[in-house]
């Protein structure tokens, strides 16, 4: 199945949500880069495979926590997960990151809404984190 990305790009930059939040988005190498208006610091990165569209976030570098807390940044994120919606959190390398995935299948109000949640839950982690971050 193809997937028409600079469609869904169009999509999203046209769209405005219930909520009044409105998207950025574009193509950069076989992957869509996009904010959206409530969480414009924290943008995102859209993937597609063959079973699902990916949407990531990057949080922050183990380099950004307090030396001695990463025991209980982990055992946060595990505390957190359940009730932030719509998204898991993962580690790659010393980047933590938040996500979320959907079936290739999801109607573009839902995958919408889901990126704007996404959104909101970055800036949700961030401000619940913030204690164990230097600076």
């Amino acid at each position: 199945m193809s997937f028409d990305l600079n469609g869904l790009c169009l999509e999203l930059n046209q769209y405005e949500t219930t909520e009044g939040n409105r998207f950025t988005a574009e193509v950069n190498d076989e992957i869509i880069e996009l904010s959206c208006s409530n969480a414009e610091d924290f943008p995102m990165r859209l993937s597609v495979t063959n079973q699902q569209i990916i949407a990531i976030s990057h949080l922050f570098s183990e380099d950004d926590i307090i030396p001695g807390e990463l025991a209980g940044l982990n055992d946060s994120l595990l505390r957190l997960s359940p009730v932030i919606p719509l998204s898991s959190f993962g580690k790659d390398g010393k980047f933590y990151f938040i996500f979320g995935a959907m079936p290739l299948t999801t109607i573009f109000e839902n995958l919408a809404h889901e990126l704007e949640v996404q959104a909101e839950n970055t800036v949700e982690a961030l401000e619940t984190l913030q204690e164990l971050m230097v600076g």
